[in-house]
Parts: C-alpha cells; structure tokens; sequence
C-alpha cells in the first residue's frame, strides 16, 4: 500500500467504558460449520432440564384445579394453554446475576373463559382473586398489564407463571381459545385483541419450514439427530421438543440469552426489548432463508447468522410509529407488539432494540472471527451467551470451535503504535465493530475484500481499496483510529513497514492503495471516553503480479 500521510495520536481522554477485541471476519467454510454446531449446542445446553421442566408442568397442573374448584358461573368451561415461550419451545434459562423477575423463568398461560361476560376490568379481578385464594406459594401473586404473575421462587430455578384471563372476540366462534381473542389491559381499563394460540401455531408452522442445508450441513443434522432422539407434543410440549434440532427455535434461544445478558443491569433492563418482538422478527427472516436455501443451500451456522441479520427488515412504519405487527391479526384492526415504542419512551426502547440488534448480530458471529487464544474465544462466547466455548467446560462439550492463530508478525514495526500504549483497552466484550474494505479498479467497484478472503484470492496492483466501518455498537459520540501495517520483504526493504495510528477525520473510512506485494493488514481502534471499547482487523493480501 502506498504511504500516506499520517496523523499521529496526541491526546488522551479519561477512562470510563469496556471494550471488545474483535478480529478479521473469515467465511471458511469448514470453520463455518464447526461454529453453526457450537451455537446449537449452546441453544440446546441454555434451555430447561427434563427436571426444571417438570416442576413448570406441575404447577401448570394446578392452575387447572384452582380454576375448575371455583363456583363463579363466569368460571365454568374454562380452557387453559400454554403460550409464549413454552409453547414456542424457545425457553432459557436466566442469566447468572439476573435479579428480580428477571432471574425467573418466564411461563405463560391463557385462561379462556366463553361464559367471562363483558366487563374486562370484573374478569381480570375475578381471576386475580381466585388465584390469591387457591395458590399456596410464599410470594404472593402480583399483577402485571394483562395477566397475573405468579412466583415459584422456591424452584431452581425459579420461574413464573403469568395467567392471563381471555375470552372471544365479536365474531370468534372457536372453543378452545382459538382464533382472535380478547384480553384485560389494565392500561386502559378495556379488552385489547390477541391470538396467542393462534400465533404459537403460526410460529410451530414456521419452524416446520424446511432448510435446504448443504452437505456438510446434512452431516451434522444426521449426527445430532442420532444423539437427541425426535421430539413429541404432550398437553405441554414434552421436554424432549427443547433439545431437538430447529434453526428457528435455535436462534430465538440465543437471541433470548444474549439480550438477558446485555440488559443485566437494573439501569438499563426496563429497555430490554421484549420476547415477542425477538421471536417475531426471528420467525419472518427464517421464512425468507429457507425460502432462499432451496435454490443456495446453507450451513447450520449461515442459516443462524442470516436470520438474525435480516430481523431489522421486517419492522414496518417510520420514527414514532414504528410497528411489529401480529402475523396472525388481520383487519379490521392489528395487535402491534412495537406499541410501546410509540409512547414517551419509545424512542429510547427503539434504539435499545437496534443497538442490541447490532451487538447480537456479532455475536452470532463470534465464532467466524479470528481470536489470538482460544481463552479469548472462550470468554466471548460467555459473555454473548453465559456459556464458556471450551471442549470441557459446563454444558459444552461437542464441537470446540477452531481458533484461528493470527498470520501477522509480532515484531513491532520501526515506527508502529499500539492502542495498549495509548489508552487503556477494556476487554468485557460490551462492543464490537466490523470493518469491510471496497475494491476499485480506477473508477469501477470490483467488489469486497471479503468476498477475495472467501475465495482465498489475493489483490492485484494498482487498486484503490476503502476501508470503512460497516457495523458498530458502541454509542456516539467516540474516536475511531486506523493502524495500516505493511508487512513482508518489500515493506522491510523499502522501510514502508508504517503502523502508526492514525486518527479518522469523521469520515469513518480509510483510502488506500495496493502498491507492493505482501500480507498487510489495517486495524481499526473504537475509543470512547479515553478507553478503547471495541476493535477490528482485516488481513489485506497483495499478489507479486
């Protein structure tokens, strides 16, 4: 690469946030699909035991007879299902450090009531009142907007029951909760429409769609399916159905756990998007790839990265009105799982969404990025998902993900910086960033370099390369610095080694060009508040011709 004039580091900044050391992206296959089998197993290793899903079941059992020992007429024909999470399969086990009720398994059941009557606000008492009287736990039941939350903190882990009353819509003949339903909102003191059976069964249907995986894919499928055995349907879906293979139901779990871990703290877990949100737009993206795999067969790791990549696309409507829509709702009206994000604080829940959206998108992508250790493989993974990555470490022990050694020197360059001697770097994978080069031949785009590091081929001479910053969690305002590295005889024999940092000017893209052959590569330093919060690197090869 041509030598380019160079702004060096001069200042320094106080310390406050952490970082994330993120390396070159690579799309090896075979690395590829050695990480798709490590995410499915972690998906398999954070859902409920056979044991935890037995003392659920057992207290679901309960309910049935609290509701059925009642004489309220309104009481009478009661039909009682499951929804959300345990109907979906999709249930996690909560993060380590979690309080609250976030430190609690999440159940949900629908009490259908034909005989409920018309007052929601009488109906959502009547449950409320006939649950306190008949349900014999430490914690008494509290009450959320539509349901009433039941605590079973007594359990490892704990878990909850959220019971909420329903009865049928105007023009609903179903008798088994089927169909549009009503629900109490005690918001607005009114009925609000839902379809939870509904919805579990177009989310199940989903599911089924089927993924056309490439060979290497097939193998694995086969070899999971001889360890796990098939799964069944009991009145609760039977704890055999939370291990089974289903991409679907694979990347909602990972994507539930991340999202546990990002909104750990108090401070910020009121903004933590919400399940329904996730599993929708989750649910979507995978009806497009497998869709698309019939004709461009994937891997199990591409099919789980692609659908979370392709989430954001199905959120409709514009700033302030932003809609998730129920796939299952349609006119006269709609139910929008997104309404909260067009109350007073909904700007603020919508860019938790994104941000979040973003750190999850590389997160699923870990395992594709170079790592100097694979004890930094290991902690990225914890911390993504609270799971560690190594080969016997707790709940992993199937396909250790291969760790790629980096290519570069060690040896510092005659004139090269390091961020580590510039500003403390903190380590805690909060953030990350994801740079990508642009390819020009004069005036014509060629292409990506990721697209050459796929197809192992190197850059010829005389092409202009763009180095940008294409993905990036870490919240404005902060500092980007670029590091070029030349390396190889030419750059030792010309002495262009380079290796400065140089500060971006707010363009957030670096122009170079290929000027001599050689394994260089460019870095890409994210700093904010004085501490360096996220990293990247891309590996630039130029061919001798």
């Amino acid at each position: 690469m041509t030598i380019s004039p160079h702004e060096t580091l001069l200042e320094k900044t106080s310390r406050t946030e952490p970082l994330t050391r993120i390396l070159f992206f690579s799309a090896d296959p075979i690395r590829a699909n050695e990480w798709g089998a490590g995410l499915y197993e972690i998906a398999n290793r954070i859902s409920l035991t056979a044991t935890q899903y037995d003392a659920i079941e057992t207290h679901y059992d309960e309910i049935g007879k609290i509701i059925d020992d009642s004489t309220d007429p309104r009481l009478r024909e009661a039909h009682i299902f499951v929804q959300g999470s345990i109907r979906a399969r999709t249930a996690v086990l909560p993060r380590t450090g979690a309080d609250g009720d976030h430190a609690e398994v999440d159940a949900d059941v629908v009490v259908w009531l034909p005989r409920a009557g018309t007052d929601a606000m009488a109906v959502f008492k009547l449950v409320e009142d006939r649950l306190r009287a008949g349900t014999r736990t430490k914690t008494p039941p509290s009450l959320k907007n539509r349901c009433v939350r039941l605590h079973y903190k007594d359990e490892s882990p704990p878990f909850h029951m959220d019971v909420t009353p329903a009865r049928n819509a105007v023009g609903n003949i179903g008798s088994k909760g089927e169909g549009v339903l009503l629900v109490p909102d005690r918001s607005i003191k009114d009925w609000k429409d839902s379809a939870p059976l509904d919805y579990g069964d177009w989310f199940a249907s989903v599911c089924d769609s089927v993924v056309t995986f490439d060979s290497a894919g097939v193998r694995y499928l086969e070899e999971h399916e001889r360890k796990y055995g098939s799964a069944t349907q009991e009145p609760l879906p039977d704890h055999n159905a939370y291990i089974d293979f289903n991409p679907l139901r694979a990347a909602v779990k990972l994507l539930k756990a991340h999202r546990d871990g990002m909104f750990l703290h108090p401070s910020v877990s009121s903004l933590r998007p919400i399940s329904i949100i996730i599993t929708t737009l989750a649910a979507r993206a995978y009806e497009k790839v497998a869709s698309e795999s019939r004709s461009a067969p994937r891997n199990p790791g591409q099919v789980l990265i692609e659908i979370v990549e392709r989430m954001p696309s199905f959120i409709t409507g514009s700033t302030g009105s932003r809609v998730v829509a129920n796939p299952v709702i349609r006119t006269p009206g709609f139910e929008n799982f997104a309404e909260k994000w067009q109350s007073a604080d909904g700007a603020a829940l919508e860019h938790a969404f994104l941000a979040w959206h973003r750190d999850a998108l590389c997160a699923v992508r870990l395992g594709m990025w170079r790592f100097g250790t694979q004890a930094r493989l290991d902690e990225a993974v914890r911390h993504a998902f609270g799971m560690r990555a190594t080969r016997n470490g707790p709940g992993f022990p199937a396909a250790l993900p291969y760790v790629y050694q980096s290519t570069m020197p060690t040896a510092r360059g005659p004139k090269e910086q390091f961020i580590e001697d510039h500003y403390p770097v903190d380590e805690t994978h909060r953030y990350r960033v994801e740079i990508d080069c642009e390819e020009r031949k004069g005036d014509t785009l060629v292409g990506s370099l990721r697209n050459r590091t796929r197809f192992n081929t190197w850059l010829p001479y005389n092409r202009k390369l763009r180095f940008k910053v294409v993905n990036c969690s870490v919240p404005p305002p902060y500092q980007l610095f670029w590091k070029v590295r030349n390396v190889g005889p030419v750059a030792d024999r010309t002495a262009q080694q380079r290796g400065e940092l140089i500060a971006d000017k707010g363009s957030g893209f670096r122009d170079e060009t290929t000027s001599f052959s050689g394994r260089h590569y460019v870095e890409a330093y994210v700093v904010k508040n004085g501490v360096c919060v996220a990293r990247a690197k891309v590996d630039v090869p130029i061919s001798s011709q």
